[in-house]
């Protein structure tokens, strides 16, 4: 399934919403899945260098997200490979700045962190998370526009099975990754490590 196809399948379903507003939907949708599921996540690594005294006392640059994307959470925090105590569950960048008054020079710093679109089209999204969450995502787009009030295609009792179909595709999403031992798809990006 390709993005376009998504979005003229939620053009379809919708009925008379404009094709742009569909993409748009479907981008707030996507953000939606990947930061509930963590379906777009990449590891990242951070060579501490020699001339690093503290965290308070250098500057250090994190690769950027890919071009339309943003870093929504970061987890898994280690020094070495061994997992850092104290940085469980969905921290932030201030939290790799805090690891490095941990870490000395020479160790390396690696975590995991989620992506999610941030404008731009869909197309920025990698074709593993469109195939698995695309029918998720296209349930929440339809659902969204459904729910705008006076509209040529506003259906709010449409919108609520939308809703549920959503939730129900999404808890088979985590379900799966879940008993799978995974929490989301490891993408591997140019500058980070593939799991």
């Amino acid at each position: 399934m390709t993005p376009g196809e998504l979005v003229a399948r939620v053009a379809v379903v919708v009925g008379g919403a404009p094709e742009r507003l569909c993409e748009q939907a479907l981008r707030g949708a996507f953000a939606d899945v990947c930061r509930q599921t963590r379906l777009w996540t990449r590891r990242c690594s951070l060579a501490v260098p020699e001339e690093h005294r503290a965290a308070s006392q250098s500057v250090f640059e994190l690769d950027p997200p890919p071009e339309n994307a943003l870093r929504d959470d970061i987890r898994d925090i280690r020094v070495n490979g061994d997992r850092l105590p104290g940085f469980s569950g969905n921290v932030h960048v201030g939290a790799i700045l805090d690891a490095l008054g941990l870490a000395k020079a020479g160790d390396t710093l690696e975590w995991e962190e989620t992506l999610v679109p941030n404008g731009g089209g869909l197309e920025i999204l990698p074709d593993a998370v469109v195939l698995a969450g695309g029918d998720a995502a296209a349930c929440a787009a339809a659902a969204r526009l459904m729910e705008m009030p006076r509209r040529p295609w506003s259906n709010p009792s449409a919108a609520v099975a939308a809703w549920r179909e959503f939730s129900r595709k999404l808890a088979t999403l985590v379900h799966r990754d879940v008993a799978a031992g995974r929490h989301g798809l490891q993408m591997g990006i140019a500058g980070c490590i593939d799991e």
